[in-house]
């Protein structure tokens, strides 16, 4: 199938990462989580899998609802990663290291149906191979785009997606991990669209 797009107020995301959020938005988060002392740095600034919540207010930008952010380590494998921006998904890449992503189908550990999956909120360097970047990454509910507007708008799908249970999937004719409808029993379901892809 066609590669397609669900826009960003069409789906919501569960997050399945284990963990438990260790605070809501606070203070010292004022300048976002896309500053430049936490995000997209090579020494990490907090703990892995640490998750924050917020409520993204309609009245800023996007629905209204609570999100979630987890911190993660982007780090290829081998290969280069595709060129990493905002509203690409990653998933795990190594075993033992669960926090440890990539937004290459061809690195992971299991791309369509995988249980953990997060969204980057901004262009990242860690598709050079040689180095480990740290940030947050949306894992769960609505689309944060009140904290981060990068992350509204179309998401890459595989043109099958239909009102329901989604998984994450390698896309059909891109190098990237996408969005689709649910296609076995042992794929693992990261969301729930409320419409059609395009």
């Amino acid at each position: 199938m066609a590669d397609s797009t669900l826009d960003s107020e069409l789906f919501v995301l569960y997050d399945r990462w284990p963990g438990k959020v260790v605070s809501r938005w606070a203070p010292q988060y004022a300048a976002g989580f896309i500053n430049a002392t936490d995000h997209n740095v090579a020494t990490a600034t907090r703990k892995m899998g640490e998750k924050r919540l917020v409520y993204n207010n309609s009245e800023t930008a996007g629905v209204s609802g609570w999100s979630t952010f987890i911190y993660l380590k982007g780090l290829p494998t081998g290969a280069a990663n595709p060129t990493c921006a905002a509203k690409q998904f990653v998933t795990p890449n190594n075993a033992s290291v669960w926090y440890q992503v990539t937004n290459d189908p061809d690195q992971c550990l299991d791309v369509t149906g995988s249980a953990f999956a997060a969204v980057l909120l901004s262009v990242m360097s860690f598709a050079d191979t040689t180095t480990a970047y740290y940030g947050y990454f949306w894992c769960g509910g609505v689309c944060p785009e009140a904290y981060v507007s990068d992350l509204g708008g179309n998401y890459a799908t595989t043109n099958d997606v239909i009102v329901g249970p989604i998984v994450i999937s390698d896309l059909a004719s891109a190098d990237a991990i996408g969005l689709s409808a649910v296609g076995a029993d042992t794929e693992v379901i990261i969301g729930f669209a409320s419409e059609a892809d395009a």
